[in-house]
Parts: C-alpha cells; sequence; structure tokens
C-alpha cells in the first residue's frame, strides 16, 4: 500500500509541474517505510499523460487519496492548463 500511495504522490506533484524522483535512501532490511519523494518545481506544464496516468490510476484503485482534497483546486487548474 505504501508504494500505491507514495506513486499517487508523485503523479499528484508532476501534474502540478513538478520534477519528481522517488528514491529509496535506507535499505529494506532496516526499515519498511524508505522512500524519499524529491520533488523540484518545473518550467514546464504537466502532460496530458501524467494527467491520463494519474485518472487511470484512481479509477483502477477506487481511490481519491487525501491530498487530492487538499490540492484540489490546483490540480483542477493544472488539468485545464491553466498552471504552468
Amino acid at each position: 500500500m505504501d508504494l500505491l500511495t507514495d506513486s499517487l504522490r508523485a503523479q499528484i506533484l508532476k501534474i502540478l509541474c513538478y520534477r519528481v524522483d522517488i528514491v529509496e535512501f535506507i535499505g529494506g532490511e532496516h526499515t519498511a517505510r524508505n522512500i524519499l519523494i524529491r520533488a523540484v518545481k518545473g518550467e514546464t506544464s504537466a502532460t496530458q499523460l501524467d494527467i491520463d496516468r494519474y485518472q487511470e490510476f484512481l479509477t483502477q484503485w477506487g481511490i481519491k487519496p487525501y491530498l487530492s482534497k487538499l490540492l484540489e483546486k490546483p490540480l483542477e487548474a493544472a488539468t485545464r492548463g491553466d498552471i504552468k
């Protein structure tokens, strides 16, 4: 479940024009929660492919992440192409 939520977080950040890296920073033998999500604000807007992947993910799993509720207005603007 952690990988699912981390993937959704990364996808949300991509839609909001961030360059995203997901990095394992401590070996799995030490802790199960060892993922770092690194995001840097970019100059380019989200691609339609990023938006489609996110929507497919939500539909496939039948979920709505809390982060998407917190960022509802910026996400709506991004999917309309209103932010860069």
